[in-house]
């Protein structure tokens, strides 16, 4: 029987049916899925490409596992800070790390700021990314479109200022917030090394 099939199920029947999947075939292995999020380190991105599922699939997944998905699983450094900062003396640039390390250019600036050896942006005030951010409780999204900036580039100012990232599901009041623009800016193009 398919879902959905048969009588109608009335508001005061007991016997409901089961949640209609938006999927086919049958789920990955659980055990599988949580070895690869908590014993390699993957990320959801990695794991839904390495088993060919939709990440959407994957969420589902891991919500019925029980597995919080409020915070995002950044990436690490495969490298320390003193092997850092010797890449950047012997003349890397934040595009050659992230060709090297086969990740994005904000997940390389993101280690740099995290290991202090990224300058502040100085087109980005500290103390209006700290209202915005920390006063206001926009989402990093919400602070890009009110300074005129992509959210990664936000992102990174955030990591320099010593500011932490809240949960996902640390949301603002409802009200909402300016909202940022669907493309990254132009001064985004440029390497900040």
């Amino acid at each position: 029987m398919r879902y959905g099939a048969g009588a109608a199920a009335t508001p005061d029947d007991t016997t409901a049916l089961p949640a209609q999947r938006w999927w086919r075939g049958q789920d990955p292995d659980p055990q599988v899925v949580r070895r690869m999020l908590v014993d390699e380190g993957r990320t959801e991105v990695e794991i839904a490409a390495a088993m060919q599922i939709s990440r959407a699939r994957l969420a589902a997944v891991l919500t019925e596992l029980g597995v919080d998905r409020g915070r995002r699983v950044r990436r690490v450094s495969p490298v320390g800070e003193a092997d850092l900062r010797v890449l950047l003396e012997q003349g890397a640039t934040v595009a050659s790390l992230a060709r090297r390390f086969s990740v994005a250019k904000v997940t390389v600036q993101r280690w740099l700021a995290g290991a202090g050896l990224l300058l502040p942006d100085p087109a980005i005030d500290g103390e209006e990314l700290r209202r915005l951010y920390v006063e206001q409780r926009l989402t990093s999204r919400e602070v890009a479109g009110a300074l005129g900036f992509c959210r990664a580039r936000v992102e990174v100012a955030l990591v320099v200022a010593g500011i932490p990232a809240r949960r996902r599901t640390e949301r603002q009041p409802s009200g909402g917030g300016p909202t940022s623009p669907m493309r990254c800016c132009a001064s985004c193009t440029a390497d900040p090394r």
